[in-house]
């Protein structure tokens, strides 16, 4: 057999390579007459690819700044990669409750592989800085702002309110 074709997707972009990106939000809006944990629960980015976030499926090299997205995500593999050096400043993931809550049946954010609130890998020399969440994760690996990062110094000055819900 053949190798596996990797796929993305993403609210903004599914793959950014050598890109900038500044003040850029996603987010989920309604009407008076529906209600929005609804939507929310509804929408998203909601795919079998093997990378998908919030903002961005995958980025290599991505400089990215003031942006934020707060939507459900749910991947096929990784709940969005940052690689190569790529740089992530001031940022930040929103997630919801219910009733003050997080939910294990009804995650901000899921994957297959790795999964995070904030991203699910984070590899080689890229970093993320001044950045959070509040998005509840589920994953095989999976943690409330990162599912998995290659050292300590992928991260500075990050933090996360969510809750992480490891599957088997």
């Amino acid at each position: 057999g053949g190798a596996a074709m990797e796929s993305y997707a993403g609210a903004l972009a599914g793959d950014l390579q050598d890109a900038d990106v500044e003040k850029c939000g996603v987010y989920i809006d309604g009407t008076e007459e529906e209600s929005l944990s609804e939507r929310y629960q509804a929408s998203g980015v909601i795919s079998g690819s093997s990378y998908a976030g919030g903002l961005v499926g995958k980025g290599w090299n991505l400089k990215d700044s003031d942006s934020f997205a707060s939507v459900k995500v749910a991947a096929g593999g990784f709940a969005g990669a940052l690689s190569g050096r790529s740089s992530v400043e001031s940022c930040y993931s929103g997630g919801q409750t219910e009733n003050g809550s997080y939910a294990l049946e009804r995650p901000n954010v899921t994957g297959r592989n790795r999964a995070g609130g904030f991203v699910g890998l984070i590899e080689d020399r890229a970093a993320v800085s001044r950045s959070f969440s509040t998005c509840s994760v589920r994953g095989a690996v999976c943690g409330p702002f990162a599912g998995s990062a290659a050292s300590p110094e992928n991260l500075s000055m990050t933090y996360a309110l969510g809750g992480a819900f490891a599957t088997a």
